[in-house]
Order: C-alpha cells, then structure tokens, then sequence
C-alpha cells in the first residue's frame, strides 16, 4: 500500500498510512493463529497419522523378512539341486574315462 502524500498540515496522513500498513500483516497473522483446542487436536491426528505409518512400515518389513526366508529355503533347494546333479555329471564323466 503506497504512502499517502504529505500534506501541508502535517504528517498525519503519513502516520495513518504506516499504522495501516503495519495493522494489515496483523490482523493476517491473527487470522492464521489457530484456537489451542484446534492445535491440539492437529497435534494428536499428527501423532495418529504417525502411529499409523510405523505400523505399516513394521507390517511391510516383515513381510520382507518373510520373503527373504522363503527366498533362501528355495535358493537352498536349488543349489542341493545343482550339487546332486554336477555329481552326477562328474560320476558320468568319470566312467567315460576309464
């Protein structure tokens, strides 16, 4: 909001200008300061939301490690697999040479 100009009476109307200028950033930050039951009630729906989200985040690391487990027991299965059979290859190759 610009200045009004200074008149041949006095600062007057200058002086209203600045006080106008600093009660409208006031009255916009009394606008946004919230009531205390409203900030404690954001407060526990933060606290909520948090709750929430570690529980989801637990649930899905587990279900990680689960994986992983099932993962291993069957990489196991292939390599017992994978033994037999190149036992089975060398006991082939071993006759041949005789």
């Amino acid at each position: 909001m610009p200045f009004a100009p200074v008149s041949a009476e006095g600062d007057d109307m200058q002086e209203r200008s600045i006080i106008e200028c600093v009660a409208i950033p006031e009255r916009k930050v009394e606008a946004l300061d919230l009531p205390p039951d409203r900030v404690a009630g954001l407060e526990l729906q933060f606290m909520q939301l948090r709750e929430e989200i570690r529980a989801e985040f637990s649930a899905v690391r587990d279900e990680v490690r689960g994986g992983d487990e099932e993962t291993r027991r069957h990489l196991r299965i292939l390599h017992d697999n994978l033994i037999a059979r190149l036992a089975a290859l060398g006991d082939s190759v071993f006759r041949r040479k005789r």
